[in-house]
């Protein structure tokens, strides 16, 4: 409603200071008079809608930059009424649509800026496991679809490691589920530290990890298996279960050939059953 009477009170009191100071135009240009009418129109439609961003830092911006173009636009359209003097046309007409339209351009780079930032996040909470900061399965499966293409194209191997916490349930029905949560996410970050830019790891579900690495094979695999196992059981944890001894078991696989990176997976995922059949906290190569 404010708005309203706002853009009322500029349409008569310029129109009334037209009519009151300049002569009226005996050949009226009514293309020019209906062009220039609809952009200031346009201007006040966008007035009105930028209240929908009420709540963000460009707003104001935005709002003033509409506000003093349509005035900028309604005084250009009464110019095809009257004969506006040239220090009216300076000030009214082009140095009010200059700060404007300049308005426009902060909000909108402004708007620009937040809605990159905001995808951005979206982006990453979309690959990022919300606990451990480490890729979720869908940001690993992207990370095994581009190693397993530069191996293809490069005439290059990879291994796939898989890690599961040995009788997690257990510490989750001992200590309860925050003390699981904990367990999982500074496993995950000590991880994220530990481990090379080069080998990409991320929670591949539940209490499972999964790392990837361009150019080994399964012994330098499982020589990092040893030394995550023996890192990992050395984290120190907080209240009740820093008693409890954290194992792990890991399975190990390597590509052959030109096979999907999911077989790979796959081999990964058996040897990991084996080596939790085989007795937990070793290591198994498929």
């Amino acid at each position: 409603m404010q708005k309203t009477i706002i853009i009322i009170v500029t349409v008569l009191c310029s129109l009334g200071f037209s009519a009151w100071m300049f002569e009226p135009v005996k050949d009226i240009r009514f293309f020019n008079l209906l062009t220039e009418s609809f952009t200031a129109i346009m201007a006040v439609f966008f007035y009105f809608k930028v209240d929908d961003l009420k709540d963000k830092p460009y707003h104001p911006y935005l709002s003033w930059g509409f506000y003093l173009a349509f005035v900028a636009l309604l005084a250009d359209s009464f110019d095809q009424l009257y004969y506006h003097g040239e220090v009216y046309t300076a000030i009214i007409e082009k140095s009010l649509k200059l700060l404007g339209y300049a308005f426009v351009f902060i909000g909108v780079k402004k708007w620009l800026e937040e809605y990159q930032s905001l995808n951005v996040a979206l982006t990453r909470q979309a690959i990022r496991d919300g606990l451990t900061g480490l890729y979720n399965r869908r940001g690993m499966q992207r990370q095994l679809e581009k190693i397993h293409e530069v191996a293809h194209k490069n005439n290059e191997t990879y291994a796939v490691i898989i890690i599961d916490f040995d009788d997690f349930k257990v510490i989750n029905d001992t200590y309860g589920h925050v003390a699981g949560d904990e367990v999982l996410s500074k496993a995950g970050q000590s991880l994220l530290a530990f481990l090379s830019d080069s080998q990409k790891v991320g929670r591949w579900g539940g209490e499972e990890f999964a790392i990837v690495e361009l150019g080994v094979g399964v012994d330098e695999a499982a020589e990092t298996c040893e030394n995550i196992r023996i890192h990992l059981s050395e984290i120190n944890m907080s209240g009740s279960i820093q008693d409890h001894q954290v194992t792990l078991s890991f399975g190990v696989s390597q590509c052959k050939g030109k096979e999907p990176y999911m077989e790979v997976v796959k081999r990964a995922d058996r040897a990991l059953y084996q080596s939790k059949t085989a007795g937990k906290n070793c290591v198994t190569v498929l």
